[in-house]
């Protein structure tokens, strides 16, 4: 078998995060695979409803505040990176993307 077709690899990240009970790994390669895919709706659809089960993951509200950001929506990547920041402040990498969100919104 070739290489995925940019269907196929999200539809493949989306089964191996169902899969794995939505394990930290396989959410990080899913939201990897629609960055790369620009498939950013399809993952937050499906992110923002892990989240809404389990709210207390600061890296999945990272990984949707990434999603957003590449979405050029800012407002929506400031609230999720906000809550990430919330549950753990201690995180260089939730911190350095939350001043990012906020540089480029001005």
């Amino acid at each position: 078998m070739g290489p995925l077709t940019p269907p196929q690899a999200i539809t493949y990240a989306l089964e191996r995060a169902r899969a794995d009970r939505d394990s930290e790994a396989a959410l990080a390669e899913l939201a990897q695979c629609a960055l790369a895919q620009g498939e950013q709706a399809l993952a937050l659809e499906y992110l923002m409803s892990v989240v809404g089960r389990q709210p207390g993951r600061s890296r999945l509200w990272q990984w949707i505040g990434l999603l957003e950001r590449d979405r050029d929506c800012r407002i929506e990547a400031a609230q999720a990176f906000g809550k990430a920041v919330a549950l753990e402040p201690s995180n260089r990498s939730i911190v350095l993307g939350q001043a990012q969100v906020y540089l480029e919104a001005g």
